[in-house]
C-alpha cells in the first residue's frame, strides 16, 4: 500500500464523491466499512455488507454475522441504518440479497420486512 499511497484518494463519511454520491459510515463489518448514497429523483443506497442478508438480518437486526470483524460494532451501525431507510423509504442495493437485490426496509416491530422492488 505505501507503493502507492501517492495515488489514493482517502475518503471518509460525509464525502461527496461525485456530484449525488455520498459516503455513509457503516463499519463493522469490516473496520472502515462505508455504503453509498446515490442522490436522483429517488435515493438509491448502495448497503455494502452493513445488512449482509435480507432474509436474516430483516428479520433479526440484533442477530451477529459470524463474518463481521467487528460484531458489536456492527450491530450499532444496522440498528440506525434500517431504522433510517425504514422511515425514510429509501430504496436499497444489496451484494448478498436474494433476486432482485433491490428493495426496501419496512418496519415490523423490532424488525423489518425486504419489500423488493
Amino acid at each position: 500500500m505505501f507503493a502507492v499511497r501517492d495515488k489514493l484518494t482517502r475518503i471518509k463519511p460525509g464525502d461527496e464523491i461525485v456530484s449525488g454520491k455520498r459516503v455513509i459510515e457503516t463499519r463493522g463489518h469490516t473496520p472502515g466499512h462505508v455504503s453509498y448514497k446515490l442522490a436522483g429523483q429517488e435515493s438509491l443506497i448502495i448497503n455494502g455488507d452493513v445488512s449482509t442478508s435480507n432474509n436474516v438480518f430483516f428479520k433479526h437486526p440484533g442477530w451477529h454475522f459470524s463474518f463481521d470483524t467487528e460484531p458489536e460494532v456492527a450491530l450499532k451501525s444496522r440498528q440506525p441504518f434500517l431504522n433510517q431507510v425504514a422511515a425514510e423509504k429509501i430504496k436499497m442495493l444489496g451484494f448478498h440479497w436474494v433476486y432482485p437485490g433491490v428493495g426496501y426496509a419496512e418496519r415490523t416491530g423490532a424488525a423489518y420486512r425486504f419489500v423488493p422492488v
